[in-house]
């Protein structure tokens, strides 16, 4: 325990789910998760008479979109498969719910757990080949989503 008295939960693994187009898979990174709010300013009389700025929330302003990042495994194509069905037109089909969850150091603590409403795939991107790079082979997928919540 630190100083603080708070025990930090380091975070092993993440993996991330698409129900119907993918299968749970362990991800390499996932970036983009945010959710903000517009502040409106509003002049108002105080019950003494004085001028003030009120601040309220106005429109959501979140980015609605997530980027997925995983390493490239053989025989293993449903990223581009569910992109597929965006370009070939069948939209409803492809729009699902999608999952991130993020485990703790024994790869069964769930840490974390984000629910991403009616997403879709906006974009795949696949691998930079790169002999002097030892690193994974990587590919990255886009999505949007209407909203999401964390759920865990």
């Amino acid at each position: 325990m630190g100083d603080d008295g708070f025990r930090s939960t380091a975070i092993f693994q993440f993996t991330f789910s698409a129900a119907g187009q993918v299968q749970e898979a362990e991800v390499l990174e996932v970036s983009g998760l945010t959710d903000e709010s517009d502040v409106v300013e509003h002049k108002v009389i105080t019950d003494g008479f004085k001028e003030a700025i009120e601040k309220v929330p106005g429109r959501n302003t979140g980015s609605g979109q997530i980027s997925i990042k995983r390493a490239i495994i053989s025989g293993r194509k449903d990223f581009w498969d569910w992109r597929q069905m965006v370009v070939d037109g069948a939209i409803t089909g492809a729009r699902t719910n999608c999952a991130v969850t993020a485990y703790g150091v024994d790869n069964t603590t769930v840490i974390a757990e984000y629910e991403f409403i009616n997403a879709w795939p906006s974009k795949v991107s696949g691998p930079d080949f790169d002999t002097e790079n030892s690193q994974y082979v990587t590919e990255e997928l886009t999505i949007v989503y209407e909203y999401y919540k964390r759920n865990a």
